[in-house]
């Protein structure tokens, strides 16, 4: 994996710091794990859950809007939009923010 230049660091973590203060109170039993995954072309969200319901969809989507609300003072590329991938399973190799900054993760036991 390439080393990221001091810019992406920062807005990477920027985008941490705002992720974690938007899923405040949203973590719910079926959520395994969150990862950003921030990119010139935008940022994705993985969202790793046991199952996938209406109130899982909700709070993704309620993450998603208070990230952006968040994220509307900061400087950000031209254009880069925020968008979310759900997945059912854990933070294992066939989640596709496996690669991506890890925000969360459930214990496993």
């Amino acid at each position: 994996m390439a080393l990221l230049d001091d810019s992406h660091k920062t807005l990477e973590n920027v985008v941490v710091l705002h992720l974690v203060q938007s899923m405040l109170g949203l973590v719910g039993p079926t959520l395994n794990a969150v990862a950003a995954e921030v990119t010139p072309a935008g940022l994705v969200v993985h969202f790793a859950f046991s199952t996938i319901g209406e109130a899982e969809r909700e709070d993704v989507e309620d993450v998603i809007g208070d990230l952006d609300a968040l994220l509307d003072n900061e400087t950000l590329p031209a254009r880069w939009p925020i968008t979310s991938e759900l997945y059912v399973g854990g933070a294992d190799e066939g989640w596709p923010g496996i690669g991506a900054r890890r925000v969360f993760e459930t214990k496993r036991t």
